[in-house]
């Protein structure tokens, strides 16, 4: 009798003591979880970063969605676009003269990614916006999505360009690309009719591009939709 009750005042003496070293335990596991939780946050939060700026400043992916630049690049094909190469562009400017903080022009030949001119630029609030919607859907949605096109290179500032015949001349000299070219059509549309087959000189101004699609056949470059201005370009194709 005497030893049962000299063990329950020895038990009710130690069990604070117990209780107090559970809730201890119980503390130190929901502080490693809520460590592990924040780690977790930290390294997808910094990956999204990571890869945002890298796809905007340095270099994107873009799927070729048209049969524009076949059969170099067929349609579907997934490509990789080098920013680095035409320079930096200043955070959310896609448009006029100061959109780099410095440019390098294209080369001749050169595969470039543009902005598609069939479709009108994001507002100065999407182009804002976006980056923190991005981040906070964890890289699922995009409030700027623009169209990318893939043409070349073919005419810099100061060539005259011109389309006689479904030949191109360039600078008064017959243009035979170094690269896989296509045309199918042996018709030669009258210029009252398409732009495609016959087209006037043109002198290329400071500070933009003429562009052709690989697949000539193809009418959606510089023949129906104009010169490029530069600051439009996105990047250079990776060699």
């Amino acid at each position: 009798m005497k030893f049962s009750k000299t063990l329950k005042a020895a038990t009710s003496w130690l069990s604070p003591l117990f209780r107090g070293k559970k809730q201890e335990s119980f503390q130190h596991q929901r502080q490693k979880i809520t460590a592990i939780r924040k780690n977790i946050f930290k390294v997808v939060a910094g990956s999204i970063l990571v890869s945002y700026f890298s796809f905007s400043y340095i270099a994107f992916p873009v799927r070729a969605k048209e049969v524009a630049m076949e059969p170099g690049i067929k349609q579907g094909d997934l490509i990789f676009v080098n920013r680095w190469k035409l320079g930096i562009k200043k955070p959310f400017l896609y448009d006029g003269p100061h959109a780099f903080f410095y440019f390098k022009q294209p080369k001749l030949g050169d595969v470039v990614a543009l902005q598609s001119p069939y479709k009108q630029p994001a507002s100065l609030f999407l182009r804002v916006a976006d980056f923190p919607v991005y981040l906070l859907s964890l890289g699922l949605y995009k409030l700027n999505t623009r169209d990318i096109i893939l043409r070349r290179v073919i005419g810099l500032p100061g060539d005259k360009i011109m389309v006689k015949d479904k030949s191109v001349y360039i600078n008064d000299l017959l243009f035979v690309p170094d690269w896989p070219a296509l045309s199918k059509d042996t018709r030669v549309l009258p210029a009252f009719l398409s732009t495609r087959d016959v087209l006037d000189e043109t002198v290329i101004p400071r500070g933009y591009v003429f562009v052709l699609s690989d697949y000539w056949d193809i009418l959606a470059d510089s023949r129906s939709f104009g010169l490029v201005p530069m600051e439009k370009l996105e990047g250079v194709l990776f060699e």
